[in-house]
């Protein structure tokens, strides 16, 4: 599932890199935003995208889920 994801959010505007990792039963897509970006919004977009392609995965996947994190929040 993370090739989907990484194509679906590729095109979502404020967005520096995406980085992501795969394992046996995990996927990780991290994004990282430009200096000034709305994260709320671009969030908000993200998910959007993301449920477009939901129906796609299999029954055995579980729901995506988006979680903010601040570097400079250590």
């Amino acid at each position: 599932i993370t090739k989907p994801i990484e194509e679906q959010i590729v095109g979502v505007g404020g967005i520096e890199s995406i980085y992501s990792t795969s394992e046996e039963g995990e996927s990780r897509v991290n994004v990282s935003f430009t200096s000034g970006a709305k994260i709320s919004k671009i969030s908000l977009e993200i998910r959007a995208r993301i449920d477009l392609i939901r129906g796609s995965f299999s029954r055995e996947v579980e729901e995506p889920q988006i979680t903010r994190y601040d570097p400079s929040d250590r």
